[in-house]
């Protein structure tokens, strides 16, 4: 089962929602039909629903302001604590980072000017209080939630929109490695206060918050620590020569010993052309199903990912862990000329483990 859900389009960035999100939405449905009926309930969960399409709105302002300086950004995912903008790479350059993290808050606060425009330019704060019980309490609410949500992430509380703020700031004279290590620090240092004010109130919300930021900031550190450590290296730096192979045509019961240290992913060649991947737990399984006469081709996994051997390592590092695979086809012109096994590329990145996931750049909270 899959734990997201794409529910459209924009600008060319996928929007999903994690499957966990309807439990907030639920939730505040839950709360309004307690306190004041049914009605009230659907107005909050209505309400919920407004205020994360705001969300992505603004997320939207960072993927565009990303997208000006090469910066492509696949997704846009929503969970039930903020929603989270997956660029594909970082920015380096402190005017750059500084420029994409108040891009959303921006986006924001035009969204509160507008809404509160429509409004009258005025707002009942008992609506905002007990919440939305009319499209205008709606609009009136919305408004000042925007206002909040741009003022919220510019706290700088490292990975949010202040805290990217801070590290630009921070990186003009202390470099973009420690920097990151000092918005971090500092990130953790909010995020402890949150789950302690959570605590306190009794509020299992912002605790959570506090544990995903404290998490956040530890894995985007970790992340800038082993590009550090990578530097300028190349695929071609790391790629074993040359590249080990089977022809599609060959049988499965050929390959009695692994070609390929660390059992992992066997490119897979068809008249000169690379045509997929053959990893040993295929073979075993044909054994088990005596089907080991079949040719490879049968077998073999036809959708892979190939990097060329000019690729930056820091570059790729963050994305590699997601594909599924262990080793990667290096392939230039066409040809196979090097095979990249991701345990080396984690050992020169400074540890085994696998780097955040693409897609956590930062976290925007309604």
């Amino acid at each position: 089962m899959k734990s997201h859900v794409r529910i459209g389009r924009l600008f060319g960035i996928d929007i999903r929602i994690h499957a966990t999100f309807l439990l907030i939405v639920a939730w505040a449905a839950w709360i309004g039909w307690r306190e004041e009926g049914w009605q009230q309930g659907l107005w909050s969960a209505v309400f919920v629903v407004c205020v994360f399409a705001c969300i992505v709105l603004h997320e939207i302002g960072h993927s565009l302001a990303a997208r000006r300086y090469g910066i492509a950004a696949r997704t846009i995912t929503l969970y039930p604590i903020g929603g989270v903008a997956g660029l594909t790479r970082l920015p380096r350059r402190p005017s750059h980072e500084m420029t994409i993290a108040l891009a959303g808050p921006a986006v924001s606060l035009a969204l509160g000017g507008l809404l509160l425009g429509c409004s009258g330019g005025r707002v009942n704060w008992d609506h905002v209080m007990r919440g939305p019980s009319s499209l205008m309490g709606l609009i009136e609410t919305l408004a000042v939630s925007n206002f909040v949500l741009a003022g919220f992430n510019l706290i700088p509380a490292f990975p949010m929109d202040g805290g990217r703020v801070l590290r630009a700031l921070l990186s003009l004279v202390l470099g973009y490695e420690r920097a990151t290590v000092v918005a971090a620090v500092a990130g953790q240092i909010f995020a402890g206060l949150f789950v302690v004010l959570g605590a306190l109130a009794r509020q299992p919300f912002t605790i959570a918050l506090g544990v995903f930021l404290a998490l956040l900031a530890r894995g985007e550190a970790a992340l800038v620590r082993r590009h550090a450590r990578l530097g300028d290296r190349l695929v071609a730096d790391l790629m074993d020569v040359p590249a080990p192979w089977i022809a599609a045509d060959a049988p499965l019961a050929s390959l009695e010993e692994w070609p390929v240290p660390g059992g992992v992913e066997l490119p897979v060649m068809f008249n000169g052309r690379l045509v997929g991947l053959l990893d040993p737990a295929t073979v075993a399984r044909a054994r088990r199903e005596g089907a080991e006469d079949l040719p490879v081709y049968d077998r073999m996994r036809r959708r892979f990912v190939a990097v060329p051997p000019d690729g930056q390592l820091r570059e790729i590092i963050a994305w590699l862990p997601r594909t599924g695979q262990r080793a990667y086809p290096v392939v230039e012109n066409g040809a196979c000329v090097g095979l990249l096994r991701l345990s080396d590329v984690l050992e020169a990145a400074g540890g085994r483990r696998g780097p955040p996931k693409p897609g956590r750049w930062r976290l925007d909270v309604g």
